[in-house]
């Protein structure tokens, strides 16, 4: 399912979704480096959320040798779930239940019983279940997750209405560039840090001293919109300048 964007540029209330929980999309103060070990956390999330099966072997590996995963053959690996490789390391399992609480309003732990991450709140001192990640639910809750980092939903296909090819154009370019650096999360040109810089020099009204308060796809959304509205802004330069009904606009994009 696709978060309607309304919810998620709202940092105020999280979006509710019954028997999964309360989600939320981490604010800058969150996964800063000031606090290492949520900035880690964040880290270890991003990396299990846009990393592949083996990926996910390598961060078990990595985290303890509470795993099974040497045991596992190429086949095994290719026909077990990416949740059940997620929870074959007992260290993986327990590290993530404190790295996707960044992205709920609740607490996560993990029940060995049921083989899943149990979603939860504290009523009356008491750990009440509000939702749960499984097998069944691992790759929507991944999806939706996704989406608070301001990525698309897979199950997204809304086509999106152009005013002219021009138009078109400019904004396939656009969204090409911003596809080619989001494959990485790390990515140079896409990084937290360099956008946070970016954007406090642009003047559109962020400073260092109230950019911190933004939600992680508030961040985005706001680089976002400011590469299209540059993208606008020297299109209608260019046609300004060389324009009229001739302009050759492809030329002029092949060129620029």
């Amino acid at each position: 399912m696709k978060i309607p964007r309304f919810a998620l540029l709202n940092s105020t209330a999280p979006f509710v979704l019954r028997g999964i929980g309360s989600l939320k999309s981490p604010t800058l103060k969150d996964i800063s480096p000031n606090n290492m070990e949520n900035y880690s956390m964040y880290a270890l999330a991003t990396q299990v959320l846009f990393g592949d099966k083996k990926d996910v072997i390598f961060l078990g590996k990595g985290l303890g040798n509470n795993n099974t995963y040497d045991e596992l053959t190429d086949y095994d690996i290719e026909v077990i779930s990416k949740f059940n490789l997620i929870i074959n390391s007992i260290d993986l399992r327990d590290a993530l239940c404190q790295a996707f609480a960044l992205f709920f309003c609740n607490k996560i732990g993990y029940s060995v019983q049921t083989e899943s991450f149990w979603v939860f709140e504290i009523i009356d001192e008491k750990p009440v279940q509000v939702g749960v990640i499984n097998n069944d639910n691992y790759l929507l809750v991944e999806d939706l997750l996704k989406q608070l980092l301001h990525c698309e939903s897979e199950y997204d296909d809304e086509d999106i209405e152009y005013e002219n090819e021009a138009t078109k154009a400019l904004w396939e370019r656009a969204e090409a560039y911003e596809k080619n650096n989001k494959q990485s999360i790390n990515s140079e040109n896409y990084a937290i840090d360099n956008i946070i810089s970016k954007l406090c020099t642009c003047g559109i009204g962020y400073i260092v001293s109230n950019i911190y308060d933004l939600t992680v796809y508030q961040l985005y959304d706001q680089f976002s919109s400011y590469i299209q509205n540059r993208i606008s802004q020297l299109s209608e330069n260019a046609y300004a300048h060389n324009g009229g009904e001739n302009f050759d606009v492809m030329g002029w994009l092949k060129n620029n």
